[in-house]
């Protein structure tokens, strides 16, 4: 579960949690040139009706300490926000447009092969193509488990 449109990035108008839903595949052998990153596509729901988003794109995680694993990823999303100025509530983001480009980034713990739990900031903006971006970021905690 995600804390909605809080920060650091970008004002927090919007509320509500959002369900994160995301499936990872095995990195296909042609990735190995960027260090084979698991290929991913989910979405984030949010529960009080606001904007949810859902993407694709490429997931880079790595090994610390122990147990412990660092990542990032970086795709595109599609959501159903407002998209141009003036088109939203107050309490509404402006996204710009559709699609946007989405990063995150997680720091988190494998308890064995197939159960994690780590922290992550989701976000997402039209890194300034559209006149407006306001941009939205996301942050919590999220369980993992492998098949």
């Amino acid at each position: 579960m995600l804390a909605h449109d809080q920060g650091p990035f970008s004002s927090n108008k919007e509320k509500g949690v959002d369900a994160q839903f995301e499936l990872r595949f095995r990195s296909p052998d042609f990735l190995g040139v960027i260090w084979s990153p698991y290929p991913n596509i989910g979405a984030n729901i949010n529960t009080s009706g606001n904007t949810s988003s859902f993407w694709l794109g490429l997931v880079w995680e790595k090994p610390v300490w122990k147990n412990m694993f660092v990542g990032w990823s970086l795709g595109g999303a599609y959501h159903n926000g407002a998209t141009n100025q003036g088109t939203g509530a107050l309490d509404e983001k402006e996204l710009g447009c559709n699609p946007l480009f989405r990063l995150s980034i997680n720091t988190g713990w494998r308890f064995d092969d197939h159960h994690s739990l780590d922290l992550i900031l989701d976000h997402i903006s039209n890194a300034k193509l559209c006149d407006t971006n306001e941009g939205l970021e996301n942050a919590g905690i999220r369980y993992g488990y492998k098949f």
